[in-house]
């Protein structure tokens, strides 16, 4: 997980240790490698996933509500590319660790 986040793996075992402290997911060992474990939203979770999705949608259209649609889009597209190019940096910096 912390790989596909691009963050250390301390930032993600508080971030896990806190989620599972709130019961917005839960821990279960993987059934084919045992040092291995799966996690799965509760209940709990899922309902707050729903909340910010509609909170987050919210919130975009409000941040781009004056702003052409052709524009936004070009944005759109320039900040994709910039991620990108930050994962490829990110990539090659491990090589040389």
């Amino acid at each position: 997980m912390s790989k596909y986040l691009l963050i250390d793996r301390a930032t993600t075992t508080k971030a896990v240790t806190k989620l599972l402290k709130s019961g917005l997911i839960e821990k279960i060992p993987d059934d084919k490698d045992k040092r291995a474990f799966n996690l799965y939203l509760t209940p709990k979770g899922e309902e707050a996933c729903k909340t910010i999705k509609v909170e987050a949608a919210d919130f975009l259209k409000e941040m781009i509500k004056d702003i052409p649609e052709e524009e936004y889009i070009k944005t759109i597209n320039t900040l994709d590319q910039m991620l990108k190019n930050v994962k490829n940096m990110h990539t090659e910096i491990k090589k040389y660790k």
